[in-house]
C-alpha cells in the first residue's frame, strides 16, 4: 500500500473518514519518507533500499532473495558452497563473490540451471558477480547468470603500477569477435545464438525461427544494418 501526503486526512482527534490518520502516526510516516528528517525514523526507507547486504564467509553460506537488498556482497578466505532461502517466482537478486590472494572456488545447489557457461573460481584478487533469478520454490527453478571476473585492470583512483604499455591515442575498446554472428538469409535460432549478437547487412527480407528446445533462459540481439527486414517467428510445433 502507498501513503500519499495529499491523499491522507490529518486528524488529532475524533472520528476518521476513510482516508483518515492520526496525526501522531501520519507523523511518523512523513518522517520516514522525508530524506532531509533528522530524527529516529529519518532514512529507514532509504536504508531499506539502499547499500547492499554483507554476507560472512563460511564453507558453507546462503542467499537470501527476500531479506536481504538486492545487492550481496562475500569476501572470500576459503572455498564455499552456497545456497538459497526464500525462494519464490519472481525474485531476484545480485551476489558478488571476491577472493583473496588465493583462487577461490565456489558451487550451487544441485538441480540450479546456468545461463550461458559455468563459472565456479574466483581468481586471486578477482571478483565475479552472480545474478540470480528464482521463477520458483526449488532449486531446479533458480537460473544463474555470471559476469566472469575482473583481475589486472587498472582504476582511476588506484596507485597500480603500469609498465611496458604505451597510449598514443584514443583507443576504440570492441567486443570479442566471438560475439558477432553474420545472418544472410533464413534460417532457426540456435543455442549457439544465445547472447550473442546477430546481425545483417542484407538487403532482402529473411526470417528467424524461434523453436521449441532452445535453451532456457535464451536471449540474443537482432541488429540490421541492411534495408531488408528481418522477421522473428516464434515456432511452437
Amino acid at each position: 500500500m502507498i501513503f500519499s501526503p495529499t491523499g491522507l486526512e490529518n486528524h488529532t482527534t475524533g472520528t476518521l473518514n476513510t482516508n483518515g490518520i492520526i496525526n501522531a502516526n501520519w507523523q511518523i510516516l512523513n518522517n520516514i519518507f522525508d530524506p532531509t528528517h533528522v530524527g529516529a525514523q529519518a532514512g529507514v526507507l532509504q536504508a531499506a533500499l539502499a547499500g547492499m547486504t554483507t554476507i560472512t564467509y563460511g564453507a558453507s553460506i546462503t542467499l537470501d532473495l527476500l531479506g536481504s537488498k538486492r545487492m550481496n556482497h562475500c569476501d572470500l578466505t576459503g572455498n564455499t558452497a552456497i545456497s538459497w532461502s526464500n525462494l519464490a517466482a519472481g525474485r531476484e537478486r545480485v551476489l558478488i563473490l571476491k577472493a583473496d590472494a588465493t583462487p577461490r572456488t565456489f558451487t550451487l545447489p544441485v538441480g540450479t540451471i546456468w545461463s550461458g557457461a559455468p563459472v565456479t573460481t574466483v581468481p586471486a584478487g578477482g571478483a565475479v558477480a552472480l545474478t540470480v533469478e528464482s521463477t520458483g520454490t526449488t532449486d531446479a527453478a533458480v537460473v544463474v547468470s555470471a559476469v566472469p571476473a575482473l583481475t589486472g585492470y587498472v582504476t582511476l583512483t588506484g596507485a597500480e603500477t603500469v609498465s611496458n604499455k604505451e597510449l598514443t591515442g584514443v583507443k576504440r575498446i570492441s567486443l570479442h569477435a566471438d560475439a558477432f554472428v553474420q545472418v544472410t538469409a533464413s534460417r532457426d535460432l540456435t543455442d549457439a545464438d544465445n547472447g550473442k549478437i546477430l546481425w545483417s547487412s542484407s538487403g532482402s527480407a529473411f526470417q528467424l525461427t524461434a523453436k521449441v528446445g532452445l535453451i532456457q533462459p535464451f536471449s540474443c540481439t537482432i541488429k540490421q544494418r541492411g534495408t531488408g527486414i528481418i522477421e522473428v517467428i516464434n515456432d511452437g510445433s
